[in-house]
């Protein structure tokens, strides 16, 4: 969704990167900067993360990570620009102004304001009498009050309790029927769907609920024993993992997620201690929940059912989490348990281990595979056939030389013959045929490659710095400069000619840096080396301390001359250091002219000094 660029800078202006950055991480103040041990790294030592409110930006020196507070907000929760964006207006309270009507987003918000208060009132009736027997259910699972409370636990008392206290609270019932919580009967009356059984609260990775798990706890033979919400205008559960707004942290400071089936089985290894994980919320694993958990790590641990139906979603999982670029690890579990019963019958420490005892997905496949009674040559042959299907799947192809080592060796093959098969089947193999649907869009044609962008802010000289810095400040300095005279031509260095390029694309915009951040036509790499420029700790000159306070009337005229003398001295000196490589071989004609030609520079160089030092 496209916003107004009014909302936007409106909402730049109250979400004070300070604020922002401030709720999550410890800052200190350092001069005019805030520092902070950046999150993104392991950066345990001196604090690398940087802060200017005067820009509005960070930069991290370690691991080069930039951005505005949107950004930041969109890296550390796992968000999209715009979902980023919607979450800090939300915070701070700024109507956003964009292309969709009012209307929709006004139903969006109540379907949510529903389900909230619904998730509320199934949390209440836990705890009344009537609720016993749920309540005994969650017990017996040993779950905790806090866990009862953490994940929203519930129970739907009868097929109108909610509705009933839905309705107090001044809802509709079209909109507790569009949130999934009704249905209606045939006399246009309503009734709750989950009726009778424990509830579930799935919420989205923001935290915000979304829909409901029913378990029935009555044990009758003619009923579902799960049933969940249907497809509403905020709940798709191709895109929902239960339990990843309780996870999503753990799973970044890990950097590693684990997927198990069930809401128990999260909910288990959460309360032992075990809190990445999260669970595909009533489907088989998709490729937008893939999308979702590739946010916050693409290490994967698999923890399916040993049985029919948990080797086949353990297969969808492998075949979708390698052409996701996930790394994936398998984990087998003993007989007849699955991870609730695991950490429960015999604690976390076991289930670590299993962790640690993983397969890789070659591994497991094999496993597998040769489980049971011994297969014919032709199935062999069919099955190392599948492998290098998967490998071929996995679009880094740098890793296809060491799974073919495995594979080989899980096969009691040689690599000759393995490699031999992989060079067959990739000729027979159309490249169109391994590409996958995603709803990602297409990349625009006029987006700017990565590899069309060749500049390296560490080859461009401390002179160069000062006349693109001040470019970037403000565009009336951007105007001075363009006056004098300054052109790509004027820069010594190709990465300098380069970025000056970039950003005299903008000199007519009021925040040129912002802009370009903006602009999806530029590669992160762009944006991120341009705040890195902006925010360098090391001033390239002593005149750029007095261009980096906040001082209206610095001499800009002053500092963009001086700039250019010591670029001139720059390349004079250059000049002057070949000459003197040059005169010791050369004959009495050439000697005399790269003589004469000597003096004339080191003339022009002291008198480009007198200028520089009055």
């Amino acid at each position: 969704m496209r916003y107004s660029k009014e909302t936007i800078e409106e909402l730049r202006f109250k979400a004070d990167i300070l604020d922002v950055i401030g709720e999550y991480l410890r800052l200190k103040r350092v001069g005019k900067r805030y520092v902070a041990f950046c999150p993104f790294h392991d950066d345990k030592k001196t604090p690398s993360f940087s802060i200017s409110p005067e820009l509005g930006l960070y930069h991290c020196f370690g691991c080069k990570r930039s951005g505005d507070a949107f950004k930041f907000i969109s890296d550390y929760l796992g968000m999209t620009y715009t979902e980023a964006i919607e979450f800090l207006a939300k915070k701070y309270n700024v109507n956003l102004k964009a292309v969709a009507d009012k209307k929709s987003s006004d139903e969006i918000d109540t379907l949510f304001n529903v389900l909230s208060s619904a998730a509320n009132i199934y949390h209440a009736n836990l705890f009344k009498k009537e609720s016993a027997a749920a309540l005994e259910y969650f017990y017996k699972r040993n779950f905790t009050q806090n866990t009862l409370k953490e994940f929203l636990l519930g129970y739907s008392i009868n097929y109108d309790n909610v509705i009933h206290e839905l309705k107090k609270l001044g809802f509709d019932e079209k909109a507790i029927v569009d949130a999934g919580i009704a249905g209606r009967r045939n006399d246009g009356s309503l009734y709750d769907r989950f009726a009778g059984r424990v509830i579930f609260t799935i919420r989205d990775f923001l935290g915000r609920v979304v829909g409901f798990g029913g378990r029935d706890i009555s044990g009758r033979d003619n009923v579902a024993k799960y049933v969940n919400s249907p497809q509403t205008k905020i709940y798709d559960k191709s895109k929902i993992l239960y339990g990843i707004f309780e996870a999503r942290n753990e799973i970044r400071n890990l950097d590693k997620a684990i997927i198990v089936e069930g809401y128990i089985d999260v909910i288990s290894l959460h309360q032992a201690g075990i809190k990445n994980v999260v669970a595909s919320s009533g489907t088989a694993l998709t490729q937008k929940q893939l999308d979702l958990l590739g946010r916050y790590s693409k290490n994967l641990f698999l923890v399916f059912d040993a049985d029919e139906a948990g080797q086949k979603a353990t297969s969808r999982a492998i075949e979708l989490g390698l052409l996701k670029g996930f790394d994936l690890k398998i984990v087998t579990l003993p007989d007849g348990e699955d991870p609730d019963s695991l950490v429960n019958n015999h604690g976390k420490a076991l289930f670590e281990a299993r962790l640690r005892d993983s397969k890789t997905f070659l591994k497991y496949s094999v496993d597998t595979f040769f489980a049971g009674s011994e297969p014919t040559a032709l199935a062999k042959s069919n099955f190392a056939r599948d492998m290098l299907a998967l490998i071929s799947k996995i679009q880094d192809t740098f890793q296809h030389d060491f799974l073919i080592t495995e594979l080989a060796s899980l096969l009691d093959l040689t690599e000759n013959q393995v490699r031999l098969l992989y060079s067959e089947r990739n000729k027979n193999v159309k490249p169109s045929s391994q590409k996958i649907e995603t709803d990602i869009p297409e990349k625009p044609q006029d987006l700017i490659e990565e590899d069309t962008l060749h500049f390296n802010v560490d080859e461009i000289f401390p002179e160069e710095k000062i006349i693109i810095k001040l470019a970037m400040k403000l565009p009336r300095y951007f105007k001075i400069i363009d006056e004098i005279g300054v052109t790509e031509a004027t820069f010594i260095s190709a990465s300098a000619k380069t970025v000056y390029s970039i950003i005299h694309e903008y000199s007519n915009e009021l925040n040129i840096l912002q802009s370009i951040i903006e602009d999806e036509n530029y590669p992160s790499s762009v944006k991120n080396s341009l705040i890195s420029l902006m925010m360098e700790e090391e001033a390239p000159s002593e005149r750029w301390k007095e261009i980096d306070e906040t001082v209206e009337n610095i001499d800009v005229r002053k500092i963009i001359s001086d700039a250019l003398f010591r670029l001139e001295l720059r390349i004079i000196n250059n000049e002057i250091d070949e000459i003197k490589s040059r005169i010791a071989n050369a004959d009495s004609e050439i000697l005399d002219r790269l003589l004469k030609r000597l003096a004339e520079l080191t003339h022009k160089r002291n008198s480009l000094t007198q200028k520089i030092l009055s």
